[in-house]
C-alpha cells in the first residue's frame, strides 16, 4: 500500500532535465571553490534562468475551455516548481550580494 494517492509519473522528467540539474549542481561547487563573488552571480543567473525557463513552459500551456484547473496545474506542477526554485535562487542571490558588499565596505 502506498502512503501516497500520487501516480508513478508524478513529476517525470526526462534525462535531459536531470543532466541539466547534476551540471548546475556541479557548476556550484566549481564555482564556490573559485570566487563568492562569482558564486553570487552565479546563484542568480541560475535562478533568473529557472524563472525563464518555468514562464516558456507556462506559455507553451494549452488550455482548452472547459478544462478542469486540477488538470493545468497537474500538467504544469514542473514549471511551478521551477519558477518557485528561481525566486527562491534569486532572493538568496540579492540577499548575499547585499552581505557580502557591507562586509568589505567596512
Amino acid at each position: 500500500m502506498d502512503s501516497l494517492p500520487i501516480d508513478k509519473d508524478f513529476l517525470k522528467t526526462n534525462i535531459v532535465l536531470n543532466i541539466t540539474h547534476l551540471v548546475t549542481a556541479i557548476g556550484f561547487v566549481i564555482v564556490a571553490k573559485i570566487d563568492v563573488g562569482a558564486l553570487i552571480q552565479f546563484v542568480r543567473v541560475i535562478g533568473m534562468s529557472y524563472m525563464l525557463i518555468s514562464l516558456i513552459g507556462f506559455m507553451g500551456m494549452n488550455i482548452v475551455i472547459g478544462e478542469q484547473w486540477e488538470d493545468v496545474i497537474y500538467h504544469n506542477l514542473l514549471s511551478y516548481l521551477q519558477f518557485g526554485l528561481g525566486v527562491i535562487l534569486s532572493i538568496i542571490g540579492s540577499i548575499l550580494i547585499k552581505t557580502h558588499r557591507s562586509l568589505f565596505l567596512y
